[in-house]
């Protein structure tokens, strides 16, 4: 959790992304803005929004 908050993540935000690591999820979906914008420093889950996810899904 420190290492996403590191990188600007609000600590209630890392704390549901690292709940989905735990769990072991492909995908974290959200429609926060601030939280997509940082997907790009964070590798240990593909944090995306709804429309992305089926974008995947299709491919």
């Amino acid at each position: 959790m420190n290492e996403l908050t590191r990188i600007g993540f609000k600590p209630l935000d890392a704390l549901h992304v690292v709940c989905a690591v735990l769990l072991q999820c492909k995908y974290f979906l959200t429609v926060d803005k601030g939280i997509l914008k940082k997907t790009m420093r964070y590798s240990e889950i593909i944090i995306t929004n709804p429309v992305g996810y089926i974008i995947d899904l299709e491919d």
